[in-house]
């Protein structure tokens, strides 16, 4: 997998600022690209279920997809887009509330990109939960195997959404 780009930007949303990233990568056999999205607060928190944040999870989600939107361009040439949550050092609790947080996180983004990337997968791997959309079914192409093997990871259980 080889990054092409990089592209950043700021979403003011119910009075705080968001920084957003995404990453275009490049993955062997796979015609668009695939690409990342990170997001995070003014503390570097990618957390956006924190405790004492009056911000709709929703909302932001939906605003977050939007500015991913915009800041991608053409989504012709895009196959993949996704987001990861890092689960190491969360117990069980953590981290079924969060995976149920952002699961509607990603159904709120899914919204924005569906009409081109129509299919939505939950991947559940060692150290971590992912989300993505996809062109095409995740699970009828070779690319998208390829794809995740790439990132490293060891699939527990991945599911369409």
């Amino acid at each position: 997998m080889t990054e092409k780009d990089e592209r950043t930007d700021v979403l003011l949303y119910g009075g705080r600022k968001y920084n957003i990233k995404l990453s275009f990568h490049q993955v062997k056999n796979m015609n668009g690209h695939a690409v990342g999205l990170k997001f995070e607060d003014s503390t570097g928190s990618m957390d956006s279920s924190k405790t004492g944040v009056s911000v709709s999870g929703r909302g932001l989600a939906r605003a977050i997809g939007l500015r991913a939107v915009e800041m991608m361009g053409d989504l012709r040439g895009v196959d993949f887009f996704g987001f990861y949550l890092l689960t190491d050092g969360l117990n069980e609790r953590q981290i079924r509330l969060k995976d149920a947080l952002y699961s509607i996180q990603a159904k709120e983004m899914h919204k924005a990109v569906k009409d081109t990337l129509p299919h939505g997968i939950k991947i559940d791997v060692e150290g971590g939960i992912g989300w993505g959309m996809s062109r095409y079914e995740p699970q009828t192409l070779p690319q998208m195997q390829l794809f995740l093997e790439e990132l490293g990871k060891t699939i527990r259980e991945s599911a369409l959404c």
